[in-house]
């Protein structure tokens, strides 16, 4: 299952972050945050970053059950 988070906290997106491609930095470093809060969790999980459309400017985060048993 692959999901994609829609978010527009306005502490967060900015105006003018259309320029200089600020919105996809933000939006690598918000998928980053999640996964490491998810992580940090006692969860069992495993992750990976893939490209959306194999476009790099929309990266998402593939969680799945770990594989140890």
């Amino acid at each position: 299952m692959i999901m994609e988070t829609n978010w527009q906290h306005k502490t967060i997106v900015q105006e003018k972050d259309y320029l200089n491609y600020r919105y996809f930095h933000k939006r690598a470093y918000y998928l980053a945050t999640i996964a490491r809060a998810v992580q940090d969790s006692e969860l069992d999980l495993q992750f990976s970053y893939v490209d959306l459309h194999d476009d790099p400017l929309r990266p998402i985060i593939v969680v799945a059950p770990s594989s140890r048993t």
